[in-house]
């Protein structure tokens, strides 16, 4: 039966393919693949079963669709082995049955309701359990050997791909703690550091969405325009 192979923040886990399949942050969860991702646009794309088989069609989102590295404009004729990525999650469309999972660690079956950790750097599968008690992965020579000894999660250490176009920006709620310090400083300074701090917040929320960076953006250019008035009455007048 095809199939999605999914990976989300150290995580992996299954999906049948049967009709049509949205996927975004705030899809129906019975007609839908609801993704966590700041990344992913609230209906980001979709698959959809046709005659000749799967198609992948991206909902106008805004950090887009990408098959194989490439960034898809509308749609795209889904074959087996193809790596489709949305923000931070990657899904690898598989048009045969669906494969037997063991884990890399105790070399047992995995089920496909059991929760799964997938190594960054090695791709191999294991039990969430067992990537928790080994400490990280288990196979000779990777990076991720031990990974867990200094209190990191596999999300944290996770690599990104050479394609992948995601900018970094400051978090909202760092842009919010400065767009308040901005404004205060802005008072003396004529709104320089709020207005410098809107537009930082500015790019993030439109790459993110976060409602943090909406209320930095909004929080900075009042604070750039009252510092204006402010810094003028008090060196002019």
């Amino acid at each position: 039966m095809p199939h999605l192979s999914i990976e989300h923040d150290g995580t992996h886990y299954m999906t049948a393919l049967e009709g049509s399949l949205e996927m975004g942050r705030k899809v129906s969860r019975r007609r839908g693949l609801r993704i966590t991702d700041d990344g992913v646009s609230r209906r980001h794309a979709g698959i959809q079963q046709t005659g000749a088989g799967f198609v992948l069609a991206d909902y106008q989102s805004t950090n887009g669709t990408f098959v194989n590295g490439r960034r898809i404009d509308n749609k795209h004729a889904l074959r087996d082995g193809d790596r489709i990525r949305i923000g931070r999650t990657r899904l690898f469309f598989h048009d045969t049955e669906r494969p037997q999972l063991t884990c890399g660690i105790c070399q047992s079956a995995i089920a496909d309701d059991e929760a799964t950790s997938v190594c960054p750097d090695c791709d191999l599968i294991f039990h969430a359990d067992c990537w928790q008690e080994n400490l990280g992965c288990a196979a000779y020579g990777c990076k991720q050997v031990n990974a867990l000894a200094d209190g990191q999660s596999p999300a944290a250490i996770e690599t990104i791909e050479e394609n992948d176009e995601t900018e970094k920006l400051p978090g909202g709620s760092v842009l919010l703690a400065t767009a308040v310090a901005g404004t205060v400083i802005g008072a003396l300074l004529f709104g320089v550091p709020a207005a410098v701090v809107a537009i930082l917040a500015a790019l993030s929320w439109r790459k993110s969405r976060s409602s943090r960076a909406l209320w930095a953006a909004i929080l900075g250019l009042l604070g750039a325009i009252a510092g204006a008035g402010v810094s003028y009455v008090w060196w002019f007048q």
